[in-house]
């Protein structure tokens, strides 16, 4: 199993790169799968309506996604072993900047997340960068507006991006690439690609 996150701020393309690799790599694993946290699993399913539409206090909230992650990783575990790709679409990176941000301390954020993940770690962790309104203007253009995340003003796409970029600019595990989120995507598979094998 090679687990791959694929992390940034909403709009940087993290979701069109995962099912671009996931066309790109078939036939080299049995299996290649794309997961969510909120959108994956069951508990994902039940509560996603409330995570996603109305203005929990943060632990509530943290705890309902760690709820979501725990049952992800539980699918994750029962599938060690096998020659399967699982792109995460916004993993561990995304809950700890988000998280922070609403001013839950990095030391509760991190031994929930160690315990609701199993201890597991990706095996490459890629951030895709882009500028706050360069971000902004994708998820604009989406013209979704279905969630309190469609509808975050500019500073708050600018203040996880700095806690992400942080983040990883200070990090020794797991192997983690910065890569540049305004490259097209045949450019991000093309760097990311000799990563994974």
């Amino acid at each position: 199993m090679f687990l791959l996150a694929i992390e940034g701020i909403d709009g940087s393309g993290k979701t069109t790169l995962a099912q671009a690799l996931r066309e790109h790599m078939k036939g080299l694993y049995s299996e290649i799968m794309i997961m969510k946290d909120l959108d994956t699993t069951n508990v994902g399913g039940v509560v996603s309506t409330l995570i996603r539409h109305e203005n929990l206090s943060p632990l509530v909230e943290m705890y309902l996604f760690l709820a979501c992650k725990s049952e992800l990783f539980n699918l994750i575990q029962n599938k060690a072993g096998s020659n399967i790709l699982i792109i995460l679409d916004r993993s561990f990176d995304s809950f700890r900047t988000y998280f922070s941000n609403k001013g839950v301390c990095t030391q509760l954020i991190e031994a929930n997340l160690q315990a609701a993940t199993y201890e597991i770690l990706p095996d490459l962790s890629i951030l895709l960068d882009v500028p706050a309104q360069t971000a902004m203007i994708r998820k604009l253009r989406e013209n979704k507006n279905h969630s309190k995340f469609d509808k975050m003003p500019l500073e708050d796409y600018s203040t996880l991006r700095t806690k992400f970029l942080t983040l990883y600019l200070n990090r020794s595990l797991p192997p983690s690439h910065i890569l540049d989120g305004t490259l097209s995507t045949e450019e991000l598979i093309n760097l990311i690609i000799p990563m994974i094998n």
